[in-house]
């Protein structure tokens, strides 16, 4: 019996790996979205986040002062 992985090759299937997306508003802008380099805005991970990934954002001192609307909905099994 084949084995999930092969067969997902097999029939070009492959599971998209859920991402963690970082915000730091307090770090400087655009950043990568990493936990090293975050987004400064909120925005701009909405902007990439696909079904099942998670976006962090960092506690400030003061609050975050923007809108955010999301790009995309969904979830992991259900774009």
């Amino acid at each position: 019996m084949l084995g999930f992985g092969l067969m997902a090759g097999l029939f070009g299937f492959v599971p998209a790996q859920a991402a963690i997306l970082y915000v730091d508003k307090d770090n400087g802008c655009p950043g990568t979205g990493t936990s090293q380099a975050p987004y400064c805005r909120i925005q701009n991970a909405f902007n990439v986040a696909s079904a099942g990934d998670t976006i962090r954002i960092r506690d400030s001192a003061t609050p975050y002062d923007e809108s955010a609307t999301a790009a995309r909905s969904g979830t992991s099994v259900n774009p």
